[in-house]
């Protein structure tokens, strides 16, 4: 064991930048805030005459359809794109905020997953009823990814996710 008696003033300087340190931290989690979608529910709409030939098409073009109830929302961070610390201190996150979405009709259930924008609203409710289409996409697993593209310049992994 080191005798840091001998280290002189070194030892209290040590512990006083550890402790400023420690107390910028804590400062800086409550000043800057993750950035998350404001979740406001929105009262659906049919679409107008001009986005009516939109909407065919995308039905058209979906991968998957499911007629059901949102029964459950959960925050998925595995496939959220987060910000450093300045790009959420000055607001300017492009990132994603990511969602499991259960879906329900009472016989089955399904699981889609929705990608927000960490500055705008997410429409989607619990209880909420209607025909729910999705597409594949590929979705990369950001945790995973920073951690260990940190440490080298690893590969990073993805899955092929039903998304909204």
């Amino acid at each position: 064991m080191t005798d840091r008696r001998s280290w002189g003033s070194l030892s209290t300087l040590w512990g006083a930048v550890a402790a400023l340190s420690l107390v910028l931290l804590g400062l800086a989690g409550c000043v800057f805030q993750t950035p998350t979608p404001h979740l406001v529910p929105q009262e659906p709409r049919e679409p107008t005459a001009l986005e009516w030939p939109d909407a065919a098409k995308n039905a058209a073009q979906a991968d998957g359809t499911f007629v059901g109830t949102i029964t459950e929302m959960k925050d998925d961070w595995t496939y959220d794109d987060p910000c450093g610390l300045l790009a959420t201190a000055l607001k300017r996150c492009e990132g994603t905020v990511t969602y499991r979405v259960k879906l329900a009709d009472g016989q089955t259930t399904h699981y889609v997953w929705a990608f927000v924008s960490p500055y705008g609203d997410f429409g989607l409710h619990v209880n909420e009823r209607g025909l729910f289409l999705w597409h594949k996409t590929v979705a990369y697993r950001y945790l995973d990814c920073r951690a260990t593209q940190a440490m080298s310049s690893a590969y990073c992994s993805y899955d092929l996710l039903n998304a909204f």
